[in-house]
This record gives C-alpha cells, structure tokens and sequence, in this order.
C-alpha cells in the first residue's frame, strides 16, 4: 500500500506539493500566523500585501528584480496612484544563471 501511494504521489504536479507544504507549515509550524489569510493565486497575495500595507496615494521606491515579463511591477504600479512614485524592474532577459529548484538554467529566457 505504501509503494502505491508513493506512486500516485509521483504523478501529482510539484505545485500541489508545494502548496500543501506552505499550508502546512503556515497552519502547524507557526502558531502566531494560524489565522493568517490564504489565498490560491499570487495577485491575490499581492493584493492582501498593498490592502495591509499601502495606501492608494502612497509615495513608493518600488524595485523588482527577474521581472521576466512585467506582470508584478505592472500590477503594483497600477494600484498606486502616486504620480511621484518611482518603479523600477531590472533584468538581463537572459533567463536564470544557473538551475534552480525544478528549473533548468535558462529559464525565463526571453532573448536579451
């Protein structure tokens, strides 16, 4: 049974386990965080972090760095209403120096 059940676990994608494990660890390993809300897409998180944090018209010093495509500086600019806020992404375009994790080097390459 056991030799079953590690095998069905095999064919689950790695975000299933990490997603648990970040459940898991938020709910059992840290007692002072057990009400802490949880949320299943990441502009969700980013979201929860400008509500807590940020006001609409906060003056910001925003830097990113791998901003691959945009996607979170342009969110975050865009909830910002402060003409005077500076952000700045910085990239090589040149996708990760060296494997990371599951990622083989390379990734996020977009070609300089």
């Amino acid at each position: 049974m056991k030799n079953l059940i590690k095998q069905f676990c095999s064919y689950l994608p790695i975000d299933i386990w990490e997603r648990s494990l970040a459940y898991s660890i938020q709910k059992n390993a840290f007692p002072e965080i057990k009400n802490c809300e949880i949320v299943d897409q990441r502009n969700n998180l980013w979201d929860v972090a400008i509500d807590a944090h940020i006001k609409k018209d906060s003056l910001l010093l925003y830097l990113e760095f791998g901003v691959f495509e945009g996607e979170s500086i342009k969110y975050f600019a865009s909830k910002n209403h402060n003409a005077n806020s500076l952000f700045l992404g910085l990239d090589s375009f040149e996708g990760l120096p060296e494997d990371w994790g599951n990622m083989p080097k390379g990734t996020f390459n977009s070609s300089g």
